[in-house]
């Protein structure tokens, strides 16, 4: 189908977000004179795609709305230069490229114009977090993420918004480094605060934040509750928190996994985003991309 559609609308190119590969291999063996790009997040795909000779993207962020997942990947490849701005492209996000699953095919010119700026307009948390906060937020788990990634073992919880109701039965583990400080010098969205912030992740517990941002502490911790949640298998006790946190009240919860370092954001229940700190950024095969 994505083969016959890229053909009636004379499509630049194909774009396929594919976990294992194997949706890429049945589009170039359909359509072999048409430009085919390939996005995953799974390095090994990339890896084994590129070694046939079709040309790769690496995509480091899954959202749970396909349709979005679609933004994700084209962004990717227009900020890669692998295509243009204006050409004309089929995207086909298969199975297991969204955490939200199914399989979408769209049509759409490549307009820098539209780039994603950020992850946050990619995800719907509560109405008191604005995505200006989320960003900030995730650039600091980003961070903490990679002193993971170099063998430090450091992961960290933040949950933010509803935050009367994420402390109750919350007890402090440590006293909370950030009390007494002004509100000014404990927003979330002030760069001179995170540095702080990867250092204080040393200590066990979780950071709460208002919705606006507002570190109320750290070093807290917290009880989930009895609230059915939806995990994928192999997540540890801070991502099982962070769900049944998030399914009992109306907060976001953030967790950096000391294990991968990899950044995962809760709403409801459930997991909303996974994204990797540093993108696979395999070496160009075949064609280069313009600018190349």
């Amino acid at each position: 189908m994505a083969s016959r559609v890229a053909t009636a609308v004379d499509a630049d190119a194909i774009i396929c977000a594919t976990e294992l590969g194997g949706l890429a291999r049945r589009l170039a063996d359909a359509d072999p004179a048409r430009r085919l790009i390939v996005a995953s997040h799974n390095a090994q795909t990339l890896e084994d795609l590129q070694d046939d000779g079709i040309d790769v993207v690496a995509v480091t962020t899954l959202v749970e709305d396909r349709y979005r997942q679609a933004r994700v990947v084209t962004a990717s490849v227009l900020a890669s230069r692998a295509l243009d701005d204006g050409d004309l492209v089929v995207c086909v996000v298969g199975h297991g490229t969204s955490l939200g699953g199914g399989d979408l095919i769209m049509v759409t010119d490549l307009d820098e114009t539209s780039q994603i700026k950020g992850v946050g307009d990619l995800v719907s948390l509560t109405d008191g977090v604005s995505p200006t906060v989320l960003e900030s937020l995730l650039e600091v788990a980003d961070r903490i993420g990679r002193v993971s990634q170099r063998g430090k073992r450091l992961g960290a919880m933040f949950v933010i918004g509803d935050s009367d109701r994420v402390q109750e039965g919350a007890r402090q583990l440590v006293l909370n480094p950030l009390r007494g400080h002004d509100e000014e010098h404990r927003k979330i969205t002030d760069p001179n605060l995170h540095d702080t912030l990867v250092e204080l992740a040393k200590l066990d517990g979780a950071f709460v934040l208002r919705g606006d941002g507002l570190l109320l502490a750290s070093g807290v911790f917290l009880t989930g509750g009895d609230e059915p949640v939806e995990l994928p298998a192999g997540l540890g006790t801070r991502h099982v928190t962070a769900a049944a946190i998030t399914a009992r009240t109306a907060a976001a919860a953030v967790v950096v996994s000391s294990t991968d370092g990899d950044t995962r954001v809760f709403s409801g229940g459930r997991m909303v985003l996974h994204r990797r700190v540093d993108p696979v950024r395999p070496e160009w095969s075949g064609r280069q991309p313009p600018g190349g």
